[in-house]
C-alpha cells in the first residue's frame, strides 16, 4: 500500500525491500491505540463523520465547481454539485453533532 512505503521511506533508510518487523509494529501500535481508547468506536464515528463527509462530498464538489468554469459546466453539474456540498454540510454537521454529544455529553 502507498501508506506503507511512505510510512517506510521515513523510518527506514534503506526501503527497498519491505520490513516485516516494522510492518507488525505499526500493526501492533494501531491495535494498542484502539484497545488504550475507552468507546473507540464513538471516536472513530466523530472522524467519520467530521472528515469523511468533508473529503467524501464537498471537497470534492468544490473542486470541481473552481476547476471548471461554470458557464462551461451543464446545469445538472452545478445543480448536483450544489446538492452535494449543502447536504454534505448539513448531514457532516449533524453527525458531527451527534457523535460529539455521544462522547462528551452522555454519561
Amino acid at each position: 500500500f502507498p501508506v506503507n512505503e511512505v510510512i517506510e521511506d521515513m523510518f527506514l533508510h534503506d526501503a527497498s525491500k519491505p520490513s516485516r518487523l516494522f510492518r507488525l509494529s505499526v500493526v501492533f501500535f494501531t491495535a494498542l491505540v484502539a484497545y488504550a481508547i475507552p468507546d473507540f468506536g464513538e471516536f472513530l464515528s466523530l472522524v467519520g463523520a467530521s472528515i469523511c463527509t468533508l473529503l467524501g462530498f464537498i471537497i470534492p464538489c468544490y473542486f470541481h465547481l473552481q476547476v471548471f468554469d461554470w458557464k462551461e459546466l451543464p446545469y445538472w453539474q452545478i445543480a448536483l454539485d450544489s446538492f452535494l456540498i449543502v447536504f454534505g454540510l448539513i448531514f457532516g454537521c449533524l453527525g458531527t453533532w451527534d457523535s460529539f454529544k455521544n462522547i462528551f455529553l452522555d454519561d
